[in-house]
């Protein structure tokens, strides 16, 4: 997928703690491209944290290097098109939220012309009401005070957007609501990076996911299928159960790769127009077609496989009974 010259760049990167030496970051590569929407995934304590804050230059890393479009994190050219919204956001509680979020409008540079405009449209992105912008910051719900967080990142209008948690402590409209949010700065070509324990969620948007276990990247899963990717595509049937001879009949004419179960059939496709008309072709010889989707990384057997996260849980509550920096 990384056909051009990566918008992120992360070469050898570590970050250690303490003077017991503690790797939270051991030895990250990672490249992420323009307009990619690229998840965090890993147990409690694998340094996702951590390495959001390299990438941000919030944490200076202990070796290695961070580049965001050919420069450093650190250079005002990357400051001014990155937005970050915290798993743990702390405001100015004192503060009434529209005339907090004029202010980010301003430090972002935004035209002053266009601030009152842009705040209410900001507020209604996120799904709070008008006149929750009358209000002080200090009366706002947990869930309310992380869509705030995201309206504060919108305001400021960035190409660069990092969300650590983002649905901590939101219903499940705001879960979607985020997910929308993801989708339609996906569509404007927004370079996202989002930290979720939410596996369904990131599923859904990101184009590859980077599993981070002890403060190593284990694996990185594709999620959206290349040119080149094969893609597997389930059809689930009714009873009774089609005969053998004619689902393979459609499958070998197409020359298409398949497995049969007892109520379902896996297909490697090379293009989703197969998909099509394979469902065509087995409906017009009458298979009763209850189901079919294209089959995804259960990113939950990443958890799974891999028996050193127990280990880590118990490194870093250890690390945290000792006063270590964890996360």
């Amino acid at each position: 997928m990384l056909t051009e010259p990566a918008f992120i760049k992360v070469e050898n990167l570590s970050k250690i703690y303490g003077l017991r030496k503690f790797h939270a970051l051991d030895n990250i590569n990672l490249q992420i491209n323009k307009g990619e929407v690229f998840g965090l995934i890993g147990p409690n304590g694998a340094g996702k944290t951590t390495l959001m804050g390299c990438l941000l230059g919030l944490l200076k890393p202990s070796t290695g290097s961070v580049l965001i479009n050919g420069k450093s994190v650190y250079d005002m050219s990357v400051k001014d098109i990155t937005g970050f919204v915290p798993e743990r956001p702390h405001f100015d509680a004192w503060m009434i939220v529209e005339n907090f979020l004029h202010y980010h409008h301003m430090l972002a540079n935004q035209p002053e012309s266009k601030a009152k405009e842009d705040v209410a449209e900001a507020l209604a992105d996120v799904g709070l009401q008008p006149e929750v912008g009358k209000r002080l910051i200090r009366k706002l719900s947990r869930g309310m005070l992380q869509r705030l967080g995201l309206a504060q990142l919108i305001v400021g209008k960035p190409d660069l957007c990092f969300l650590d948690e983002p649905t901590s402590g939101m219903d499940p409209l705001g879960m979607a609501l985020v997910k929308d949010l993801l989708v339609r700065w996906k569509k404007e070509g927004k370079t996202v990076v989002i930290n979720s324990h939410h596996l369904d969620q990131v599923e859904k948007v990101c184009d590859r996911v980077a599993f981070i276990e002890g403060g190593k990247i284990r694996s990185i899963e594709e999620l959206t299928p290349t040119l080149q990717t094969k893609q597997i595509f389930v059809v689930r049937w009714g009873h009774p159960f089609p005969i053998y001879e004619t689902v393979s009949e459609v499958a070998q004419n197409n020359m298409i790769e398949f497995e049969l179960m007892e109520d379902h059939g896996r297909f490697w496709l090379s293009s989703r127009s197969i998909g099509t008309k394979l469902l065509q072709e087995l409906m017009a010889k009458d298979v009763q077609v209850e189901e079919a989707m294209y089959e995804r990384k259960d990113l939950v057997e990443l958890f799974k496989k891999d028996p050193s996260a127990d280990k880590a849980g118990s490194d870093v509550r250890n690390r945290r009974k000792n006063g270590d920096n964890a996360e």
